[in-house]
């Protein structure tokens, strides 16, 4: 899930802090995006492990990218994209891991491991994956039906096609704060390769979105509160906020992976070059990927259904829907994001900021 808005409930969960949190002898300290551990996992935290937790939380996937790549984050473990882990271990910013040394670890699905791992041939041995999710369309079934008859509900037109945004842009619309995935989203709705970096389909996709930017309400990573109190009604985001009003928000909301294809994004853990407790720090790693809390993870973040050793455990209300369930059918639909250099990041956020200007 990237990121929701819920306000952490517990001691342990920290705002995005301008440094990162002080070191201590008995507890883990974890970066990570805002309100990512499911609270059952940290209330048995200590009783499980022996030790405390200490989690400062940031906003934007750049933002952790920085921090390891610039070094001295005073964290023992990190969550961060399968788009900027790449660059990350390129950077020399951590360290690789020892897989005896998580002993519960729940595998993948082949399908997502091999995603990931082909894409990221680099990222073997530095990452742990922990949750899994896709780049999609979230839509309110009644609003839309008031403003697009026959609307295209399968199908990335619903959002790119400038007509569609232009009937719903007075209910609200959002497109998550993420580049890379929506650059491929662009792509895949024009029928290109998704993971296409040629500057030709780079400049299509941007003319794309250029020519629904009039019609957006904002660009950012915070959707899930907007989504579960019916604020928008049309939303390009992540499907663990999509999700959300599905299962318990105010409006009737559909989350839909669209027939073109999308992104299947993974969050994974590593651990810096710097961090001073690595005994904790694979000890937490084990932790929240053994099979009882992964499962409560993916319940609390409406994460994909990731390995064939959750199906047991996780709420059987998920395998009713495809996008949590990723059954044959939508496999062959998905890919990941592609890996971009840091200079070709930095021109494409340079890019991306000027969109959003207007420019």
């Amino acid at each position: 899930m990237r990121m929701t808005s819920k306000l952490c409930s517990l001691s342990c969960c920290f705002g995005v802090g301008a440094v990162p949190v002080l070191a201590h002898d008995n507890k883990v300290l974890v970066y990570n995006w805002s309100d990512y551990v499911a609270e059952d996992v940290l209330e048995t935290w200590e009783e499980a492990t022996g030790f405390g937790i200490e989690i400062d939380s940031y906003a934007n996937a750049n933002e952790a990218e920085a921090r390891l790549i610039a070094r001295g984050t005073g964290y023992d473990i990190v969550v961060v994209t399968s788009e900027s882990v790449g660059r990350i271990i390129a950077s020399g910013g951590v360290q690789k891991l020892v897989p005896d040394t998580f002993p519960d670890i729940v595998k993948p699905l082949p399908f997502l491991e091999e995603l990931l791992f082909s894409n990221v041939p680099e990222a073997l041995n530095y990452v742990v994956p922990y949750m899994w999710g896709t780049t999609g369309v979230a839509y309110n079934i009644e609003e839309v039906a008031a403003r697009i008859p026959d609307a295209p509900t399968d199908s990335w037109s619903l959002i790119f096609d400038p007509e569609n945004a232009k009937r719903m842009a007075d209910c609200g619309i959002t497109i998550v704060d993420s580049n890379e995935e929506v650059i491929a989203a662009a792509l895949a709705y024009l029928g290109k390769n998704p993971r296409s970096k040629n500057s030709e389909d780079l400049d299509a996709a941007f003319e794309v979105l250029s020519a629904i930017e009039p019609y957006i309400s904002d660009f950012n990573t915070e959707q899930y509160d907007d989504l579960m109190n019916a604020e928008i009604c049309l939303s390009l985001t992540w499907s663990s906020e999509g999700f959300g009003p599905m299962f318990e928000g105010e409006g009737d909301y559909k989350y839909m992976i669209p027939k073109e294809g999308t992104n299947v994004w993974a969050d994974v853990i590593v651990v810096p070059t710097d961090a001073k407790h690595l005994g904790l720090a694979n000890k937490t790693i084990n932790h929240l990927v053994n099979k009882q809390n992964l499962a409560l993870g993916i319940e609390y973040l409406f994460g994909v259904i990731s390995s064939e050793e959750l199906v047991d455990v996780v709420d059987s209300s998920f395998f009713e829907y495809p996008a949590l369930s990723l059954p044959e059918g939508i496999r062959e639909t998905l890919y990941l994001a592609p890996q971009y250099s840091g200079a070709e990041k930095e021109t494409l956020d340079k890019r991306w900021r000027q969109l959003q200007l207007g420019m």
